[in-house]
């Protein structure tokens, strides 16, 4: 009886000893090694980059080794010294919930969390300068991420199909890619001021529940879809160096009063701004040379601030005169008159006066951008109330 239960005494945490450090799996891949435990943590260690791995659905070249184990692994540490994370390392990782990467990592490969479903949570350092396509695509759970500001592009479905409710895209980024946030759930959106240019369905139904955006005077174009669907906007700011404002680029903005389209602007694309039918203010610059057809569709302003030469153009692309109690003549109030003369609508002719930009100090003695002065005169004249001197921009 003695020894009986002297031999269970010892034995016991010899059991909880092997529970608490079991290994299920391990191996080595190159530079690297890797173990799983079994309380689902995969640990990567070594030097260097985690290899790229094959498609896991077209069975050409290798999977990644721990995929058999796929089933097991809840939690996921790559340790200091692993510099990248190949293609496809943890595609299809359906249970993870964790992922722990150091600050030696630089670079995160194509589609290295795709469908991931469960990981909500992501923290991507400082030190990655390089991220590549379809990143988290379809990892439906991930609610946060924590952006590097270090990296200089957003790729190619990055973030598609994720459940992020708040981005803030570092200065360091100069492009965004196609899909990039399609389909995620955006209360709130930071584009840093690096950004150049937004591409082809980036935010796509990814934004209706934005109430502010501002797009920085960094960037240059917005494509088509860029920002589709902005049913919940109020406040939107478009930079000074947009040339190009795609097709549906800022359509379905049904709760947006007000909109000036800055004089960097040459060509506005098919239902650009359709469905924007509460603005009660919206300014045409006259740098706008292009105004595709139905780009202002359901857009009923009370005041509309304009050149006679856009006045055609804006009637064209679907804009009415419906609501209108004002317009502002960029060129002048006798140049409007003509043109709507011209076109038949000399009832308007009581609703034309001179547009007159409204000048405030930027703090460096220049106007803000979106006024427009023609002459010496006007500037002079504009200035002696507040004795300050302001840039003049000619026609």
């Amino acid at each position: 009886m003695y020894k009986k239960l002297f031999f269970m005494i010892l034995a016991a945490p010899v059991i909880l000893a092997g529970n608490a450090f079991a290994e299920i799996a391990s191996g080595s891949d190159g530079g690297i090694s890797w173990s799983i435990s079994d309380s689902g943590e995969l640990v990567i260690s070594g030097t260097g980059e985690i290899p790229g791995y094959a498609k896991q659905d077209d069975g050409t070249g290798s999977k990644a080794p721990w995929y058999s184990y796929v089933d097991n692994i809840s939690k996921i540490t790559v340790s200091d010294g692993i510099t990248g994370l190949g293609d496809r390392a943890f595609r299809g990782m359906t249970n993870v919930t964790e992922v722990s990467i150091p600050n030696s990592v630089t670079k995160i490969g194509n589609t290295v969390f795709e469908n991931a479903t469960s990981l909500n949570n992501v923290v991507i350092p400082d030190s990655v300068t390089s991220m590549g396509n379809y990143v988290f695509k379809g990892a439906s759970s991930l609610t946060n991420v924590t952006l590097s500001n270090s990296i200089t592009s957003i790729g190619q479905e990055a973030f598609y199909q994720t459940a992020l409710t708040s981005v803030d895209i570092p200065d360091s980024v100069t492009t965004i890619g196609f899909k990039a946030f399609r389909d995620t759930a955006l209360q709130s959106l930071t584009i840093g001021n690096s950004v150049t240019s937004i591409a082809t369905d980036a935010f796509y139904g990814a934004v209706q529940n934005i109430t502010s955006l501002i797009i920085p005077d960094s960037v240059t174009l917005i494509s088509e879809n860029a920002f589709y669907n902005l049913k919940k906007l109020e406040s939107l700011t478009i930079g000074n160096s947009v040339t190009t404002i795609g097709t549906n680029a800022f359509s379905g903005a049904s709760n947006l009063t007000s909109l000036i389209i800055p004089d960097s602007v040459t060509s506005i694309g098919v239902n650009a701004f359709r469905g924007a039918k509460n603005l009660t203010s919206l300014m045409i610059p006259d740098s706008v040379t292009d105004i595709k057809a139905w780009a202002f569709y359901e857009v009923k302003p009370e005041e509309l601030i304009i050149s006679s030469s856009k006045l055609q153009m804006y009637l064209n692309a679907a804009g009415s005169f419906e609501k209108i109690k004002n317009i502002r003549c960029i060129d002048g109030e006798d140049a409007c008159k003509t043109t709507l003369e011209d076109m038949g609508y000399s009832s308007l002719l009581n609703f034309v006066s001179t547009y007159v930009p409204h000048i405030s100090n930027s703090g460096n003695g220049e106007a803000h951008t979106h006024k427009l002065i023609y002459t010496v005169k006007e500037a002079e004249a504009l200035s002696k109330p507040t004795g300050n001197k302001f840039r003049i921009r000619y026609k």
